[in-house]
């Protein structure tokens, strides 16, 4: 299913009873993801150094309860200490549930990665959730894996 919004094509997923989070996470696969300013690799989604949208998506419906999305992240060049934002939203932007910038730990442009972690709750069955993370002029990094746990 897609949908267009603002002459961008936003893909939307539903997750299935089989993926309804009845286990304890689920590993999103990274190609259900949008971006504006990253590419696909093997190892991930790479930012390309211009400010702006790395990735988002996947816009699925998430049942009442405590979340944690966790976002492996490996930094391989930047001009500032923030290189980045991170928020889980819902109704296409409408709604922000955790939001944090990505600060440059020292001696953090090295090949090792960090895994961020934005803890969330739903109150009620949500449609549209998203994760969206952005990119500060200069900053390159690669998105390894987004993985979804339900508390």
């Amino acid at each position: 299913m897609h949908s267009m919004r603002d002459g961008y094509r936003i893909y939307r997923f539903d997750i299935n009873e089989n993926d309804s989070f009845e286990y304890p996470s689920h590993y999103l696969e990274l190609d259900r993801l949008n971006t504006f300013h990253a590419t696909l690799t093997p190892q991930g989604w790479v930012s390309d150094g211009s400010a702006g949208s790395v990735v988002f998506g996947p816009y699925v419906t998430l049942h009442a309860g405590y979340y944690e999305v966790d976002i492996k992240v490996r930094l391989y060049e930047n001009i500032s200490d923030v290189f980045g934002h991170a928020e889980v939203l819902a109704d296409f932007g409408a709604h922000s549930f955790y939001s944090v910038d990505l600060v440059a730990q020292e001696n953090q442009n090295q090949p090792e990665s960090s895994t961020l972690t934005l803890p969330f709750k739903l109150y009620e069955s949500t449609p549209n959730m998203q994760i969206h993370v952005t990119s500060s002029e200069g900053s390159v990094f690669i998105i390894e894996s987004v993985t979804f746990w339900r508390k």
